[in-house]
């Protein structure tokens, strides 16, 4: 009931202050001292420069939110992999059959590695044949493409 009571007042004093803004212009216009043209001029000026100043501050808190957002999402592409994918160094494999054998495999992504994803997961994958593996959601948990000639 006062949120209301507050909400109504909210409402009526917007009604007021467009009364008295009239009430002065016209009192204006009288006088000889402003033309109505002016006067429409400048209440519009201010009733307007207020609803916009009113909006953009109803904006004000997600400012802080997206400036967190846009920090996060810089250091996340500033950040330096710990294997370099471009490095010629490494193992160089002469001869690749074409087949994949995985046993016992377990995995956990790093952010929640107490709720492992694989456990113990054995596969054979003959030469051009194609596996994926896909979580309950159709493309989340544990995927992974197994492309081989």
């Amino acid at each position: 009931m006062l949120s209301g009571i507050a909400f109504g007042f909210s409402q009526a004093v917007i009604f007021w202050i467009w009364g008295m803004s009239f009430y002065y212009g016209a009192w204006l216009v009288t006088r000889g001292v402003t033309t109505f043209n002016d006067v429409l001029r400048s209440i519009a000026a201010v009733l307007l420069s207020g609803i916009i100043i009113g909006q953009s501050t109803q904006l004000a808190p997600d400012v802080g939110k997206a400036r967190l957002a846009a920090a996060a999402i810089f250091t996340l592409y500033d950040r330096v992999p710990p294997i370099d994918s471009s490095s010629p160094e490494g193992r160089v494999v002469d001869h690749v059959e074409g087949q994949l054998d995985l046993k016992d495999v377990v995995f956990a992504y790093p952010s929640r590695p107490n709720a492992p994803v694989l456990t113990g997961l054995t596969l054979h994958v003959p030469p051009g044949s194609t596996l994926a593996l896909v979580g309950p959601s159709g493309t989340g948990g544990a995927r992974a493409w197994f492309g081989l000639p």
